[in-house]
């Protein structure tokens, strides 16, 4: 669990080279409500009881998930899509890490 939740951090735009996170450096963790929240910005959705990301790929369809769990551990594993027409509107940089991390942080059973 150790190394791959440090390989996900690895991979973390913004995050400086330290073992350590300090939650106060970077405005608190988030819960999965702040999440959404700016997950909406970057274009997911909720639609008839599931969560909904969009493919960049115009020609796939959209995943959906039922769960919190399951939409954390898709991001976590694949990333936050690039979605036609959204852009971090209103997201900082310290936003954007906050959120990362949250995804990074994700239990993901392999």
């Amino acid at each position: 669990m150790a190394i791959s939740r440090w390989v996900r951090f690895a991979n973390v735009k913004g995050l400086p080279d330290a073992a350590i996170v300090n939650p106060a450096d970077v405005g608190g963790y988030l819960d999965f409500r702040g999440a959404w929240s700016m997950l909406q910005k970057l274009g997911l959705t909720w639609s008839g009881g599931f969560y909904i990301v969009e493919d960049p790929d115009i020609l796939k369809e959209s995943k959906q998930f039922e769960n919190q769990e399951d939409l954390s551990v898709h991001l976590a594993r694949f990333g936050i899509p690039h979605i036609r027409g959204s852009a971090n509107v209103g997201l900082t940089d310290d936003d954007r890490l906050r959120l990362d991390l949250y995804i990074a942080s994700a239990k993901i059973d392999s």
